[in-house]
C-alpha cells in the first residue's frame, strides 16, 4: 500500500513539473525562432520598413533594399584559417596556448578553448594566430557557428577567421554571415552540407553602406540580447524544476518525505 501510494503521489507531482518544463522548452524554441527571424529580416530588408526595394536575383533573398549591394564575399573581405597540428605528438598540446575548434564557438566573445598548443606545435606547423577582434566562422561540419576572438588565439583548418574591412563591419558579418554563407554549400551524398574555402568566397552576400551596417548591427545587439537574456532565465528555471523533480523523487523512494495521505490533491 505505501509502494502504491509513492507511486501516485509521485505520478501526480512529477506529472506537474513536467508540464511546467515543457511549457518552458516550447518558450524557448520560440524564443529562437524569433530571434532567427529577426535577424533575417533586418540583415536582409534594413531597418526601414517604408523604404524602396528591389528584386535581388536572389532565391533565398527576395527583395532588399533599392541602395543595398550584393557582391561574393571575396570582394568585401579576407580570412586566413588554421591548422591542426599532428595529434601523434604530445608534445604539440596542452600547454596553455589557446586554440579554438568548432566546439568552443557560439558565444559571443571567445577567449578560453577546450584545447590548447603548446609552442612546439605553432612553431613546427608555423601557425598564424587569429587577432583579437578577429570573427571566428566554422565552415565544416557544424556550419556557421561564430564568435569573436577576445584575445589573439590560434584556430584549427575548420575555422575561417575574418578580421575587419573598410567594406564589411564584422558586428554587421556576425549576423549577416551565418545567414549568407551556407546558401553557397553543396551537399554530399548523406545529405550533409559541405562547405570550403573557394565557396565561402564565393558566397553572395547583401551589403548596407558601412554605416547602416552599424546601424544594424546595433539594433540586432540590442534585442538580441534581450531575447538572449529571456533565453537565459527561462533556461536557469527550467534548470531548478529539473532539480526539484530529482530531489523530490529522491526524498519520496528513500522515505524522507512520507506521502501517505497526500496523494489526490490531499497534500
Amino acid at each position: 500500500e505505501e509502494m502504491r501510494a509513492i507511486e501516485l503521489y509521485l505520478d501526480q507531482e512529477t506529472s506537474k513539473i513536467d508540464l511546467l518544463i515543457s511549457k518552458k522548452e516550447l518558450l524557448i524554441e520560440k524564443l529562437l525562432e524569433r530571434r532567427q527571424a529577426l535577424i533575417t529580416q533586418v540583415v536582409t530588408k534594413g531597418l526601414d520598413p517604408y523604404a524602396p526595394m528591389k528584386d535581388s536575383r536572389v532565391e533565398w533573398l527576395g527583395e532588399i533594399p533599392e541602395n543595398w549591394t550584393i557582391a561574393p564575399l571575396w570582394t568585401k573581405a579576407t580570412f586566413s584559417t588554421g591548422w591542426t597540428p599532428s595529434s601523434s605528438n604530445e608534445s604539440y598540446f596542452g600547454q596553455g596556448i589557446p586554440w579554438a575548434n568548432i566546439s568552443d564557438l557560439g558565444p559571443r566573445f571567445l577567449r578560453e578553448t577546450s584545447k590548447t598548443l603548446s609552442e612546439l606545435g605553432v612553431k613546427d606547423y608555423g601557425m598564424v594566430p587569429a587577432k583579437k577582434g578577429s570573427l571566428l566562422f566554422s565552415f565544416k561540419l557544424s556550419i556557421g557557428s561564430v564568435s569573436f576572438a577576445d584575445e589573439d588565439l590560434y584556430t584549427n583548418e575548420a575555422i575561417a577567421a575574418f578580421e575587419e574591412s573598410e567594406k564589411l563591419s564584422l558586428r554587421f558579418g556576425f549576423y549577416m554571415l551565418p545567414l549568407a554563407v551556407p546558401e553557397n554549400c553543396s551537399w554530399n551524398i548523406y545529405g550533409a552540407r559541405m562547405l570550403n574555402e573557394t565557396g565561402i568566397k564565393q558566397a553572395r552576400l547583401v551589403l548596407p553602406s558601412i554605416n547602416e551596417q552599424e546601424d544594424v548591427a546595433d539594433f540586432l545587439d540590442e534585442k538580441t540580447t534581450q531575447i538572449d537574456k529571456l533565453i537565459e532565465s527561462t533556461s536557469a528555471s527550467m534548470k531548478i524544476l529539473k532539480e526539484r523533480r530529482e530531489t523530490l523523487i529522491a526524498q519520496v523512494v528513500t522515505g524522507k518525505l512520507d506521502v501517505r495521505g497526500l496523494v489526490n490533491g490531499d497534500s
